[in-house]
């Protein structure tokens, strides 16, 4: 990480999320292991347990597909391997045009953080969760992604073609998509405010 103010609150944020969830956090903590500094098991979890846990993810999500048999209206008969090719294809043009936009538009390195501070905006991807941070303290920086994920998993168990699962799904879908909208305007509006020692 980059040793400017967001990444010294962001630093802060992930221990203090660890705290909130008891011996599941514990490996984010201070005391974890005197061997390993806390920024070398963050950078650890980043490179090896998120991309594993992603393919995992991912497997599971596309065993679903198959075991379900889920598919839009009129790709009953599309084969599988050719579903996978359209997707990876899309894939590939979404991670072309991020590194476009990350080698055309670099993160600027910043002034080097002031620990314990704790008012730095939040960076372009998450000021939805920034929202639900202002109004609910950190308790909402974990609700939040929560409830999208947790969505995300209904889906291909709800959204069936023989019921109003897929209905509900649409609904729920439209309202989630509202409510991050209304926090990204919400949160670029609104002033910076410390997290850390709100009330949860």
């Amino acid at each position: 990480m980059p040793g400017d103010q967001g990444a010294v609150e962001a630093l802060s944020h992930a221990t203090a999320a660890a705290k909130l969830v008891g011996p599941l956090g514990a490996v984010l903590t201070e005391g974890f292991t005197p061997s390993s500094p806390l920024a070398t098991r963050l950078y650890g979890m980043h490179v090896s347990v998120l991309p594993l846990a992603l393919v995992a993810v991912l497997a599971l999500h596309l065993w679903l597909i198959r075991q379900l048999s889920v598919s839009a209206d009129g790709e009953t008969q599309e084969s599988f391997r050719r579903h996978l090719r359209r997707v990876g294809g899309f894939g590939f043009l979404l991670v072309s045009v991020v590194t476009t936009l990350a080698l055309v538009f670099p993160w600027d390195l910043l002034q080097p953080g002031i620990d314990g501070v704790g008012a730095d905006q939040a960076i372009v991807a998450f000021p939805w969760i920034y929202a639900a941070e202002n109004l609910f303290g950190l308790t909402g920086m974990m609700l939040a992604p929560g409830v999208l994920f947790g969505f995300l998993a209904l889906v291909p168990v709800a959204d069936r073609r023989d019921g109003r699962g897929a209905q509900v799904v649409r609904v729920v879908g439209v309202v989630l998509f509202a409510l991050m909208v209304t926090g990204i305007l919400y949160a670029a509006l609104a002033p910076a405010q410390p997290h850390l020692n709100m009330a949860m």
